[in-house]
């Protein structure tokens, strides 16, 4: 399974943030992607750490959209959702008639 980040906007947030308005989306295949269900969030970043990559002159303006993504992506792992998409594909692997599942108590 592939995973990306879609950015549909940032706009300048109190306490000094930036806030980007994202939708997390999965593939098979990588060439079809889907929304993740729960995947529509917010991640914020600190104005000052944007700010110390985008006046980095050592770096192109590719290497510095790079780090900025790698701030998010850590935002993304600390969140828990693609380990848990994760687990639950392999909940539904185990399934082989799929949902629902009807258990005798």
């Amino acid at each position: 399974m592939q995973y990306r980040i879609r950015y549909k906007q940032g706009h300048a947030a109190l306490g000094g943030l930036v806030r980007f308005s994202v939708q997390l989306d999965s593939s098979v295949d990588g060439v079809t992607w889907d929304p993740i269900d729960g995947g529509t969030t917010d991640l914020s970043v600190s104005a000052s750490e944007l700010l110390v990559i985008i006046n980095n002159g050592s770096l192109s303006g590719e290497q510095k959209l790079g780090e900025v993504h790698g701030l998010l992506m850590q935002q993304v792992e600390a969140m828990g959702v693609i380990q848990s998409l994760e687990a639950l594909r392999g909940v539904e692997a185990l399934l082989p008639s799929g949902w629902p599942v009807v258990v005798g108590l």
